[in-house]
């Protein structure tokens, strides 16, 4: 009996930590009394012009109840088209973190996630717990075998030293303030910039796959970077290209061979390669 409460109540917190609270724990605590089997509970938001729905799954084995994860619809309701995608429960995304992960096919938005890995093998006590921290986004143009969307992953990049790169910081003056945009892009939401110097409203977005933002004006279209950036970061994106042509920085995405396939002789001052000679 205690065995099948631990499954119920953990199949509760996961839900709970999902974003949906506890509303629905007592639908959940009685599926331990249904057959084996799956079960779902629909969830269901109104987001504008958008509804989304959330169908959560359930796995029922002798009175054991397992949370399997939610599949996310968002359906636009002025033109009834849908989008959909299956999150299983390891993958830990939230209620809000589906919808943002879902929102925009063109393009795509994207989350943070950290998870946890445990080595046992560790011969010290602190190495044992591995932290991993991965941005996730959707690739609408590829789908798994499954019918869904394929998860690209993208590293982290440090968030508020990029933001340094453009015009609009000064708006994000207090540590507070920087602290709360970066968390709500963390999240896969964008924010907004208010319109100075000319230069107009826009809305920003983390794209991880390049390491920076995506920049937006209020009908939703991309803006090139150039006109938002501070002029030290021009200057350094400047002297990287000129680096690039002479060979001196390497090519982003390329792995630099030619490190290792020159004679060591040519490293050393004052003799010839004999190449030459």
């Amino acid at each position: 009996m205690e065995q099948k409460m631990d499954s119920v109540e953990k199949a509760q917190r996961d839900v709970f930590f999902s974003g949906f609270g506890e509303q629905y724990h007592p639908e959940i605590a009685k599926l331990a009394k249904r057959e084996d089997g799956r079960y779902a509970i629909e969830h269901k938001e109104n987001l504008g012009r958008i509804t989304a729905a959330h169908d959560l799954e359930f796995g029922v084995k002798a009175g054991q109840v397992f949370y399997n994860g939610q599949r996310v619809t968002l359906t636009d309701n002025t033109t009834n088209q849908g989008v959909s995608q299956w999150f299983p429960a390891p993958s830990k995304i939230t209620k809000t973190e589906g919808q943002q992960l879902l929102w925009d096919t063109e393009v795509p938005r994207a989350v943070q996630k950290t998870y946890v890995e445990f080595n046992d093998q560790a011969a010290k006590p602190e190495e044992k717990r591995i932290e991993h921290t991965v941005w996730l986004q959707l690739d609408f143009k590829h789908k798994t075998k499954h019918d869904n969307f394929r998860v690209v992953e993208s590293p982290d990049f440090n968030m508020a030293e990029k933001l340094g790169d453009f015009v609009f910081k000064p708006q994000l003056r207090m540590p507070s303030d920087m602290g709360k945009a970066i968390e709500t892009m963390k999240k896969g939401g964008e924010i907004e910039i208010a319109a100075q110097d000319g230069l107009p409203k826009v809305f920003i977005s983390a794209n991880p796959s390049r390491g920076t933002f995506h920049i937006r004006d209020e009908e939703g279209t991309l803006l090139k970077h150039d006109q938002f950036r501070t002029e030290a970061a021009k200057q350094a994106d400047q002297a990287r290209k000129e680096g690039q042509n002479q060979g001196h920085v390497d090519n982003p995405g390329q792995t630099p061979m030619h490190r290792y396939n020159r004679n060591p002789r040519e490293m050393s001052p004052g003799r010839s390669s004999g190449r030459h000679q």
